[in-house]
């Protein structure tokens, strides 16, 4: 239907700027899931799991 020669990632610039966003939306969860109590934290084990996650999603796009 609709023809272009332009591509969104055709420069490593607009990679980056995927890769930013990316990283930018993963830290937000897995900070979002660390909860402190008065003498305790939980959640650091999900918020690394997240971010295994994550990497391993960007390196295989």
């Amino acid at each position: 239907m609709f023809e272009s020669d332009v591509d969104a990632f055709e420069s490593n610039e607009a990679q980056a700027r995927v890769m930013y966003g990316v990283i930018t939306g993963i830290s937000f969860i897995g900070g979002s899931s660390i909860v402190k109590n008065d003498n305790s934290t939980h959640g650091t084990t999900t918020a690394a799991g997240i971010w295994l996650t994550g990497a391993i999603g960007s390196l295989s796009a």
